[in-house]
């Protein structure tokens, strides 16, 4: 007789002006703790229809209470850390340099550069783009290869003030014109190989730089035009439509990103980092830009060891690789089947699933473009039982929360 009918009933009693709701449970599917839990979200809503306009529709409302509103709010808030705000990358970069000058920066699969040699290129470059009109916020556009140029061209669009577009080589070419059209992008920087594939694509109003012809060698003297309130850059992603997407991102932004990678993964002067995701992927600016500001060496990988699993695990240990960020599928594959010698492995940009236990420190890394390329991330507990891994924290100065579609706070637990 005291056994519960159905798993959950809800009774509704009219009692001396009040209405008396009363939940009747199976103990064996529900415990005590969810069913305060919905008492609570219902008491939390009945007082809500009656103190709102009746013509509201009933999804609108919210659930939960301002206390515990503010609760989850609590919850959500990633931890606080304190840096110069008025900085932007240009200025790590440029102190790094000071100090490190003679140290590697940059290698790609032919050749490397120095920080002194990134920084002095760089200043021709930004200098010849100034010439050109660029500055603050003016979009540039970088159509390279995988070369220790891309950081060249990417310091030197923001040493003049600009913010780079990275155009993928392998991008419809439709799609290509779109993307110079959409951002007004007026200099594009690139190779004479590739601007020879573009020759066919008419290109109104854009002065083209080969870098491979550009002359390096000018006298210049040093230039930051980059304010922490400026662009950085724009990645374009596909759309809800279909359409691409142009998604703007400032150096502050930038700026906070690189401040907690550097102390998420302790990187320190000489620590070397691969960047293997595409450059038109804003997961590159993960592996591309920290290292830089502490006089780490960014190491760019070639097509060829990128798609040869064996040959990617065999450069780490060789190059003495203290970590990178991959996709999770080519995260797992990694993890599955070789020893890694990486202190650290973040994954991202879908779900990440179990992988056998190692000794490399593996994160969960999550984000959309619009939050500066991570919004939460965590170390995996490797003894974790279940397959849905935790996305982690929120980001620090940040605060992560779960709503609803009517942008209301889902109650605790649900």
């Amino acid at each position: 007789l005291n056994t519960a009918k159905v798993p959950l009933t809800i009774g509704v009693t009219p009692k001396n002006n009040v209405y008396e709701v009363v939940l009747e449970y199976d103990g064996g599917k529900y415990i005590p703790w969810e069913m305060n839990l919905l008492s609570s979200c219902i008491s939390v809503l009945a007082e809500n229809l009656s103190s709102t306009d009746p013509k509201s529709e009933l999804a609108t409302l919210p659930m939960v209470s301002s206390s515990e509103s503010a609760g989850l709010l609590e919850l959500g808030t990633g931890e606080r850390i304190d840096y110069d705000h008025s900085e932007t990358f240009v200025d790590q970069f440029l102190r790094s340099s000071s100090l490190y000058r003679d140290s590697v920066a940059v290698v790609d699969g032919n050749s490397m550069i120095t920080y002194g040699e990134l920084d002095a290129k760089s200043d021709v470059l930004a200098s010849y783009l100034s010439g050109l009109g660029i500055g603050k916020d003016a979009f540039v556009a970088i159509m390279l290869p995988r070369v220790k140029e891309f950081v060249v061209a990417v310091l030197a669009v923001w040493k003049a003030g600009g913010a780079y577009l990275p155009l993928g080589s392998e991008y419809p070419k439709d799609r290509i014109k779109f993307m110079l059209e959409d951002s007004e992008a007026k200099v594009m920087l690139t190779d004479s190989k590739m601007w020879q594939e573009m020759a066919d694509i008419e290109f109104p109003a854009l002065s083209v730089i080969k870098l491979d012809e550009f002359d390096f060698s000018t006298a210049v003297e040093p230039i930051n035009r980059a304010e922490a309130d400026g662009l950085s850059y724009m990645i374009y992603t596909s759309g809800s439509t279909g359409e691409p997407k142009g998604v703007m991102l400032e150096h502050g932004n930038l700026r906070a990103f690189d401040e907690w990678i550097v102390r998420l993964v302790d990187m320190k002067a000489g620590d070397a980092i691969t960047e293997h995701a595409s450059f038109s992927f804003d997961g590159s600016c993960l592996d591309l830009y920290p290292a830089l500001t502490v006089g780490g060496q960014v190491h760019i990988l070639s097509d060829d060891i990128r798609h040869d699993l064996p040959a990617l695990v065999e450069y780490f240990a060789a190059n003495h690789i203290k970590g990178c960020f991959l996709t999770a599928r080519l995260a797992s594959e990694l993890l599955e089947n070789f020893n890694l010698s990486l202190e650290y492995l973040m994954a991202g940009g879908e779900k990440v699933v179990r992988f056998r236990t190692c000794g490399v420190r593996v994160m969960n890394a999550y984000g959309p473009t619009e939050c500066t390329i991570l919004s939460t991330c965590g170390t995996i507990d490797q003894s974790f039982p279940e397959d849905n891994i935790p996305l982690g924290r929120p980001v620090p100065n940040t605060y992560a929360v779960i709503v609803d579609t009517n942008g209301n706070m889902v109650p605790r637990g649900m």
